[in-house]
Parts: C-alpha cells; sequence; structure tokens
C-alpha cells in the first residue's frame, strides 16, 4: 500500500514544460476511428521527419514537447489514401487536427475493390471482432453477435470461450455484474449498432477482476468525439414467424472542450419458442408413474428501452474529466401453454394436464460512472479513477392454473411475487509508470460493495407453497491490489502480474425457519504472458500466458429455498457454493497475424454445475460443488484473402473434458469440435456479401448431453446516398437448423430428453443513414479521453 501511495503522491507532479503539443484522431469515412495509422510529422519548409508514432487502438495519437513553428502532418494506412495537413505550433496552446482518411480503391477487370475493415483482429492476448465489419449484425443484438463469434458458444443462457464457462463480460472495460438469464436479457437488450468491437480475452492480466475462469469478454460501445454535430440513425424491421422493429440513434456534439455523447435504442417484438420432453420413471413400488410427456408454447411479447448520456470535459491537453449515465428499461409479458400426459404402472389409465401459465418481468437498470484521466507525457504515464454506481430492480410476478383430467384429476392454481434489488458501489484507480529501458510498472486498487435483497411470496391451493414463502439477504465487500510490469527486450517481451482479492460475504434467509452464513477470504492470482518472435521480419510468434482465476456463486444462487418454474420442475439455491479456483495455461503460434494455433489446458477444483434431484416425480435444479474438472483442447484460426474481393476468416476449436465428482465419483469424460467460418466479399458501387457458418458437435455434461447445433448467416448491404447510407437485409439460421436438445443421464430412477425450438429463422431490412460534418482541424483543443455487472445470476 505505501508503494501505491507514493506512486499516486508522485504522479501529481506537474510537469513544467514549454513546448508546444499536437493532438489527434484519425477515423474513416464513416467516422470509425482507425488504429494503427502511422502518423508523421515534418518540419518545413525542408520537410525533414521530427517524430513519427501509431494511432492507439481508439485512433488518436499525440506529439509533445514540439518547437514552436510551421510542420506538415502525414497519415498513412493500408487501404487508405494518403493524407497530408499543414499545422502551426505554439507554446500557449495544443493543436488538435480530426483527420478523416478516405478510402484507397483498386482496380480490376470486372470488380472496384474497396478496401474493408477485417470483421475479425488477432492480437496477442486477445481476438478483436469489428461489429460494423460483419454485414449479418442487421437486426441483431449483442447477445447474438457473442454467439457467433469465434470460439464462444451459448447453451441455455450460458456463454464458454473455448469450452470454459463461466465468462465474465464487460462493457466499456466495467464489469457486467450479471449472469444467467439476467446477462442473456441484458446484452439482448443492446442492438448490434450501438456496439463498436467486441473483444475476447481467453486470459485477462493483472488489471482485470479475477473473476471468470472462461476469460473475459469486453464489449465496447460506440463513443464518437468528432467535432460539430455528428450521429447515425438505424431503422431495422425483423421478421420471422413474429415481426420485430427496432430504431436506435447514435450522436455526439463537441465544441472546444465539451464533448456531448449518447444513444437511445428503442425494440418492440415478440418471441416464440416451442419445447417438447420426456421423462420415463423406473418402475418400483413407490412409483406408480411411468412417463410424463409435456409440450410446450411460449410466447414472450416485450418492450425495451436503452438510453446512455455522457459528457467528457477536457481541462486540459493533458486531463479529462467524464460523467455517463446509462438505463435499460425491460417490461416482458411471458404467456406459456403447457400440456402434460402423464402415463402409470399396472393401469391403463392417464392423466392429461392442461396448463395456462402468465409472468410478467419488469426491469430497470441503472449505471453512473464518473472519470478522471491525466495522461503526463508521450512516454505512457498516466493516472486514471472511475467511481461507479449501480442498481439493478427486478418485478417479476407469475399466476400459474392448471387442471388435471383421467386417472388422477384435479385443479390447482397458485401464484407468486419475487421482487429483488441489487445495488453495488465500486471505486478504482489505475497508475502506470515507464521507465527508460522501456519497460512499465503497473499499480491499481478496486473496491466494491455488493447489497442485494430479494423477497419471494407464494400463495395458492398447495398448502406446501406457503412454507416456500421467504425474504433473502446478501452483502458482499470485495478489496482488490494488483501490481503488473512489462519488459520488452529485443525479441522478447514479458507481462506479469499479481492481483490479491480479499472477500467478505453473508448471507441471511428468513421464513418458517432462518439461517444465515458468514465467509471471508483471502486469494493470489499471479498472471504471466511471454511473447517471442522468431524472426526479424516478425512474421512469426510463439506466445505463452498462465494465469488463476476464480468463480465466486451467483448472488440469486445462494437463497436455499426452492422456486417453482412450473408443477413439475423447481429451482434450488444453495448458501453452501464454495468459490472455484482455475488455473489457465495457454501457448500460441502466430504467422503475419493470418494464422494462430493455440492448445491449452484448465485445471478446476470445487467446479459449480447445476444438478437435477428427483422428488416424488419432480426435479429440482440445484447448484453444487461437484469436484475437479481438467479441459485440454486446442483452437487454429486465421484470415485469408482467397483473392482481393474475398475473405474468409475460419475457426477450429476441440476440447476435452474429464471431471471426478466428488458426491457419487463418477468420472465424466468427452470432447466436443466446433467449427466456423466468416466469408466476406467486396463488389463495385458499394455492394458486400457475407456468409456465416458454424457447427457444434454433442457436449457432454454431468447428468445430460447437449445435442449437436449449426446454423448459416446470410447478408448483402450497399452503400447509399452518397456513401452516407447503408441497407443491409439480412437472413439468420438460413434452413432452421437451430435446435436446443438435451439427452439426460445420470439421474436416479429417471430417463428422458428435452427439446426446444425457437424463432431462430428471420429476415431484417436495416436502413442507416449518417449525418453530420465535423468541424475543420485546428478550431478547437483537445486531449485524449478515457475509455471506459456478473453475477445477479438466474431469476
Amino acid at each position: 500500500m505505501t508503494i501505491l501511495l507514493l506512486l499516486l503522491g508522485t504522479g501529481f507532479v506537474p510537469l513544467l514544460a514549454q513546448e508546444g503539443a499536437i493532438t489527434g484522431a484519425v477515423a474513416n469515412e464513416v467516422g470509425e476511428m482507425q488504429p494503427a495509422i502511422t502518423i508523421t510529422l515534418r518540419k518545413m519548409p525542408d520537410s525533414t521527419s521530427v517524430k513519427s508514432t501509431l494511432t492507439t487502438l481508439k485512433g488518436r495519437f499525440e506529439f509533445l514537447h514540439i518547437q514552436e513553428g510551421s510542420y506538415v502532418l502525414q497519415a498513412s494506412g493500408v487501404g487508405f489514401q494518403r493524407y497530408t495537413e499543414p499545422v502551426s505550433v505554439s507554446s500557449k496552446t495544443a493543436s488538435y487536427v480530426h483527420i478523416q482518411l478516405k478510402t484507397e480503391v483498386v482496380g480490376l477487370r470486372e470488380i472496384s475493390v474497396t478496401a474493408q475493415k477485417q470483421a475479425v483482429d488477432r492480437q496477442i492476448d486477445r481476438t478483436v471482432i469489428h461489429v460494423d465489419a460483419i454485414l449479418s449484425n442487421a437486426g441483431t443484438n449483442a447477445w447474438e453477435m457473442l454467439e457467433q463469434s469465434p470460439g464462444v458458444q451459448v447453451v441455455n443462457d450460458n456463454l464458454s470461450v473455448k469450452g470454459k464457462q463461466n465468462v465474465s463480460v464487460f462493457v466499456d472495460n466495467k464489469p457486467l455484474y450479471l449472469q444467467g438469464n439476467d446477462l442473456a436479457n441484458y446484452l439482448k437488450s443492446l442492438p448490434a449498432n450501438t456496439l463498436d468491437k467486441i473483444e475476447i480475452i481467453p486470459n485477462p492480466p493483472a488489471g482485470y477482476e479475477a473473476a471468470g475462469n472462461g476469460g473475459i469478454i469486453n464489449i465496447r460501445l460506440k463513443k464518437s468525439d468528432r467535432m460539430g454535430f455528428n450521429g447515425n440513425i438505424l431503422s431495422e424491421n425483423i421478421r420471422g414467424k413474429r415481426s420485430r422493429i427496432s430504431q436506435s440513434i447514435n450522436a455526439n456534439f463537441r465544441i472546444q472542450k465539451i464533448n456531448v455523447y449518447g444513444n437511445v435504442s428503442n425494440y418492440n417484438g415478440t418471441g416464440l419458442s416451442v419445447s417438447t420432453s420426456e421423462r420415463i420413471y423406473q418402475a418400483n413400488e413407490a412409483n406408480s408413474l411411468a412417463s410424463a410427456t409435456q409440450n410446450m408454447s411460449v410466447s414472450n411479447p416485450n418492450h425495451r428501452v436503452f438510453g446512455k448520456l455522457g459528457v467528457d470535459f477536457y481541462s486540459s491537453p493533458k486531463t479529462t474529466w467524464g460523467i455517463s449515465a446509462s438505463h435499460l428499461y425491460r417490461d416482458m409479458l411471458e404467456k406459456t401453454t403447457l400440456i402434460n400426459t402423464q402415463v402409470y404402472n399396472r393401469t391403463s389409465g392417464y392423466t392429461l394436464v392442461k396448463s395456462d401459465n402468465r409472468a410478467n418481468t419488469l426491469t430497470n437498470n441503472t449505471n453512473v460512472t464518473l472519470s478522471f484521466r491525466h495522461v503526463y507525457d508521450t512516454t505512457g504515464r498516466e493516472l486514471t479513477a472511475d467511481a461507479d454506481y449501480i442498481t439493478y430492480r427486478q418485478g417479476y410476478n407469475f399466476s400459474n392454473s392448471s387442471a388435471a383430467y383421467g386417472y388422477n384429476p384435479k385443479l390447482e392454481t397458485f401464484t407468486g411475487d419475487l421482487p429483488y434489488t441489487i445495488t453495488i458501489y465500486a471505486l478504482k484507480t489505475d497508475y502506470t509508470h515507464p521507465f527508460h529501458n522501456g519497460s512499465k510498472l503497473g499499480v491499481g486498487y478496486k473496491s466494491s460493495f455488493t447489497h442485494v435483497n430479494s423477497l419471494a411470496t407464494y400463495t395458492g391451493d398447495n398448502p406446501q407453497l406457503s412454507d416456500l414463502s421467504n425474504r433473502f439477504t446478501y452483502e458482499e465487500t470485495i478489496h482488490a491490489l494488483y501490481l503488473s510490469y512489462s519488459l520488452t527486450y529485443r525479441r522478447l517481451s514479458l507481462l506479469s502480474g499479481v492481483r490479491v482479492e480479499n472477500t467478505l460475504s453473508s448471507g441471511k434467509q428468513q421464513s418458517v425457519t432462518s439461517s444465515s452464513f458468514e465467509r471471508s477470504y483471502l486469494n493470489v492470482f499471479p498472471t504471466v504472458y511471454v511473447s517471442y518472435t522468431l524472426d526479424s521480419q516478425k512474421e512469426h510468434w510463439l506466445h505463452f500466458s498462465y494465469g488463476r482465476r476464480i468463480d465466486r456463486p451467483e448472488y440469486s444462487i445462494l437463497n436455499p429455498f426452492a422456486m417453482p418454474l412450473d408443477n413439475y420442475t423447481y429451482r434450488q439455491g444453495n448458501p453452501f457454493l464454495k468459490p472455484q479456483i482455475s488455473q489457465n495455461l495457454e501457448f500460441s503460434y502466430v504467422y503475419k497475424n493470418r494464422l494462430t494455433l493455440s492448445p491449452f489446458y484448465t485445471r478446476s477444483r470445487d467446479i459449480a454445475q447445476e444438478t437435477i434431484l428427483v422428488k416424488e416425480n419432480v426435479f429440482y435444479r440445484q447448484p453444487a460443488n461437484l469436484g475437479q474438472q481438467e479441459i485440454i483442447g486446442f483452437s487454429a484460426d486465421g484470415t485469408w484473402n482467397l483473392t482481393q474481393w474475398w475473405t474468409v476468416n475460419p475457426v477450429i476449436t476441440y476440447t476435452s473434458l474429464r471431471s471426478v465428482l466428488d458426491t457419487d465419483k463418477l468420472h465424466v469424460k468427452g470432447s466436443n469440435w466446433s467449427a466456423a467460418a466468416v466469408s466476406q466479399f467486396s463488389f463495385r458501387k458499394g455492394w458486400t456479401a457475407e456468409v456465416i457458418t458454424e457447427y457444434v458437435t454433442p457436449q457432454l455434461y454431468r447428468q445430460y448431453i447437449q445435442g449437436a447445433s449449426w446454423y448459416t448467416h446470410l447478408g448483402v448491404g450497399k452503400k447509399i446516398w452518397k456513401d452516407k447510407g447503408v441497407v443491409k437485409v439480412n437472413i439468420r439460421d438460413l434452413f432452421y437448423s437451430r435446435v436446443d436438445r438435451q439427452d439426460f443421464r445420470n439421474l436416479t430412477g429417471v430417463t428422458g430428453y428435452s427439446n426446444r425450438k425457437w424463432d431462430t429463422r428471420s429476415v431484417t431490412l436495416a436502413v442507416s443513414y449518417r449525418f453530420g460534418k465535423s468541424l475543420k482541424a485546428g478550431a478547437s483543443r483537445k486531449t485524449e479521453a478515457p475509455d471506459e455487472k456478473k453475477r445477479l445470476g438466474d431469476q
């Protein structure tokens, strides 16, 4: 802590430089910020080169300590025309230059090829998906974009990366404290049009939270800082078995030292799913039920509104203050019709159960962030600080009624009201200090405070329901301190770090019988990255990474009481769940950033998985710590430019899983493959096309086998209105092949399956228009602006 205070204290010492400065940003014709663009500063009148740099991931650059005088600024990058602009430097003010590059057109015999941003960019520690470069993003949301991202799989509203579950999802480098249905519903509320890029980080460095065995998925939202008033309007009409419509607008207004930015999206539509399940029970004296077959259809009309508003104030060329607020409103009605046929042993009779269920979910999620960033010099020394307030409120009530006819007739109704609130406060600060030898030291601190309050009130014909009513409160405090160090020596690059997290938690359940628990634990999480260039041309790379991770139990599943999903299925929490600890190893070989081969290994203890316990023919789903698990696999992905107008991004992943379970010493062993490819085509006159396909073989879990699945998406786009507009037509799941099937295994006295299909095949017509015009460079001054929810659980 003393080191941290010293570093932070010395960081506030102002620099007394008297030279001028040039800062700026580089964008393409549609306003997208461009990384890795070469910026060269030349002295006039002899054009002598003074300095040169590359733009950052946010497309920004800066030259500090520049003598007064006249200069020429040059920008060049692959696929763009060279840009040149004169600029004057004064010691009194910093010059800001906004560069807009024009696309370079290459003529062919029949096809005019326009340089296009690659959909997938592979970096040493992460894979980056540029959302706007994927045509089939029309009519989709953040959740659906993750489904088709390389290496990411989605099963029953749970994400996994390279076969590893428990993935932490971040938005703009901040964790979403959400999981399960809540995470899926939140991401479904973010239109793909509001997304800039998706970063998949299998083994995050020490600066990120240690939570997430499967790594981190960081979703970066669009945020423009162009001068003047600029924006983009999008309207999407989606037609499947039901109709859906979505509109959104992204805009910013930038003048002098103030940038106001924001986006608003509105969605109205109805989802549809149909499922069939069968349970076959083993005959015995205590059980007269032979089988139960269930057919269910669900219709869920819903309305979603998401909005975000932010302000950045550039108090000096090196200091930026920011405030932003976002809010998600979601109102969904779920109408379920269920028919259950029960067949009995020792009799020819059967019972037919018809159920009519209604459920309403009202969600309000608010996030307020205060941010600060100070850049001391061009060497990379900087200080950042953030304060977050997050509140997640959900009201959930349902009414179920059923009528049984035949062998065992009866009428039954029950209702439930289950509101809950999660409130989170978080504080974070980071300091980076470079040294003369090119190495860097990073140090940071974060504290988060969480309070959960949930109620459950049940009424109905079943007298046992009144015993299920309860109140559950949970509090958690996490303090974290990290230290990282990076060094590059010739062809060798090293990044190492350690993160220490102290967790204090307590829970209290109040009902007919009350209970409580308290926990306190300290964990250390080391990380190591080593990269080595095999040749002087930097075409061949070797990379190694190691990291230790933790998965804490979701807030909601710590509540020990059972919640009825229907008459035959209950979900129950487990207050005795322990955090899951994992160790991850990964090797990579990279060739020209076009091909990456990566074997990986993960070993976990106290793995938490959902178990199914059968009591009196009713399924009780409850999480439990089951033992140890090992995952061994490899992935291969690349970018192939087959022609000047055809690019393919394939990815193949193989995982082999082996679990040793403590409960019954059962060894679970199995493997699966997944293969996907994104083909993109660029034609003349602004026409583009895309084909995405993926296939996943069956996956083995403790008590079920997840069936194979595959899909194909098509997309076609055309620039209109002098390249300010784009029209897209997108067909998702062209062959209507997506299905969610689970075959039960290892259930005591029960076999069977569950099969679900939903409205995955749809046609989308999307039209977008870009408006606004940037002010001329030099009209204002600025510096770089800062760039800145997982365990709420399944309710």
